[in-house]
């Protein structure tokens, strides 16, 4: 059996901890990018990857097809928010004048709660399309002070750390989670690889950024690559139905420290 298989099985030993855990009944909501999307799930308007055709392909019909959805529903919880945009980065996106719909944006930091209810929990998973497009992962020299948004275009890590601190601003009562940037497989081809470098940088380059800026802002690790369980992708990037699976079996493995 592989490492990954026998991670997938340690997840038996979450059944005790299920009866008690401490997210049953908490509001959970979700800052991400199209692996997190799900027709009428998502405010109004936003970019949406799952819906129609690509549910049917996919067999991702239902929110607990999701791999957030699945999670939720596993811990007891409820689902408060789910401000995921297809598409989007951590960074602003080059060909908008704004810095919505980039995870870095005030809509986006501040977009995590429902009228006057609060999200006890909420879990980041962006970067995918920052490594997917080349953003450069570091700015050597020292970090932005808080507020200075000088350089959200261009950096990874100062982007992420200034989502963070936004985040933290806005809902100082949450726990917060940060996703890693897992690797995939495709069932539907074999011959696939998983492409660990674009741009000339590897996606290990990333997730120690979000490893870094998690730590360094009091925030709580969904360390997906860590696992070395790589899920399927109909494309090589978005979960299949069985990929959502292995995700949200590595998400309780976390949240329950297994």
């Amino acid at each position: 059996m592989n490492k990954g298989m026998r991670t997938l099985c340690q997840i038996g030993l979450c059944e005790e901890w299920k009866k008690h855990n401490p997210y049953r009944g908490k509001r959970f909501s979700i800052l991400g990018d199209s692996i997190s999307t799900l027709e009428g799930y998502n405010p109004l308007d936003y970019a949406v990857f799952y819906k129609g055709y690509v549910c049917g392909k996919t067999g991702i019909k239902r929110k607990e097809d999701t791999w957030w959805g699945a999670l939720i529903e596993y811990v007891g919880g409820e689902l408060l928010v789910n401000d995921s945009w297809s598409g989007s980065r951590v960074t602003k996106m080059p060909e908008k004048k704004e810095f919505f719909p980039s995870g870095c944006s005030a809509e986006r930091t501040g977009g995590l709660h429902k009228g006057s209810v609060q999200p006890d929990v909420i879990i980041i998973y962006l970067g995918t399309n920052d490594w997917a497009y080349g953003v450069q992962c570091r700015r050597e020299g020292k970090m932005p002070k808080e507020g200075d948004i000088g350089c959200l275009g261009g950096y990874f890590d100062q982007a992420y750390r200034y989502m963070l601190q936004s985040v933290r601003k806005n809902y100082p009562q949450a726990e917060i989670w940060c996703c890693t940037i897992n690797s995939t497989f495709m069932a539907s081809d074999p011959d696939f690889t998983f492409p660990r470098r674009f741009g000339g940088t590897d996606v290990e380059e990333f997730n120690q950024v979000i490893r870094h800026e998690a730590k360094s802002q009091g925030c709580r690790l969904l360390d997906f690559y860590s696992f070395q369980t790589p899920y399927d992708a109909v494309d090589g990037t978005h979960p299949t139905k069985a990929g959502m699976d292995t995700l949200a079996a590595l998400a309780v493995l976390a949240l329950a420290g297994v």
